[in-house]
């Protein structure tokens, strides 16, 4: 998302949409439509500096998104809503948003020679980065850095609606989407039920 989110008639927006909602957690963390184990994406938002919590939050919510596969995590796919748009990455950002994450990870070396995200556990630490970063310098997410960035010991569950409506932007409000918020407590218990919950908060 990382805008305003609704159905389109694109195949691979479509795809995207319905990714999220369908997918069950996968196994396997690179090749076509395989995904990243709900551990590893957790182990790459705290390498980001999340906290443990704050980690938990932000891998339901990409789960949310795109049922952590890799062709979404990685590549691109028309905006739902607004077809003329190129959304990239976790959280399928795109507009100014994209402009930006691509200039990070090319900074970092974390695109191919085709200008592509590359499909390594490196690549998707650096996402998270970029949401930290967003998060830290962006007027736009003061109140996601208040509510969320600067607590640590946030509840994940707590945290949904602040990610939601202030950061990723999704039709969080919205009857119509009500599912996206059942898949995202379906990823929030498949993390907790992979990843120990440690009780204290990454410094």
């Amino acid at each position: 998302l990382a805008r305003e989110n609704q159905k389109g008639k694109d195949p691979t927006a479509l795809d995207a949409y319905e990714a999220g909602r369908k997918r069950v957690v996968g196994s396997a963390s690179s090749g076509g439509s395989s995904s990243v184990p709900v551990q590893t994406a957790y182990q790459a938002a705290r390498d980001a500096g999340f906290s443990d919590n704050q980690a938990r939050a932000l891998v339901a919510e990409v789960g949310r998104e795109n049922g952590l596969q890799n062709k979404f995590l990685y590549g691109s796919h028309s905006d739902p809503a607004k077809p003329e748009l190129t959304n990239y990455g976790a959280i399928s950002w795109n507009g100014p948003r994209a402009t930006g994450l691509l200039a990070d990870l090319k900074e970092q070396g974390h695109l191919d020679e085709n200008g592509n995200i590359k499909q390594t556990p490196e690549a998707l630490t650096a996402q998270f980065r970029y949401m930290r970063k967003e998060m830290e310098t962006d007027p736009s997410y003061a109140a996601t850095k208040k509510q969320f960035l600067d607590n640590p010991n946030i509840d994940p569950e707590a945290a949904a609606p602040i990610l939601g409506r202030n950061y990723i932007r999704w039709r969080y409000d919205d009857p119509a989407y009500a599912s996206h918020k059942e898949t995202r407590k379906k990823f929030l218990g498949d993390i907790n039920t992979a990843v120990p919950q440690i009780g204290r908060a990454h410094v």
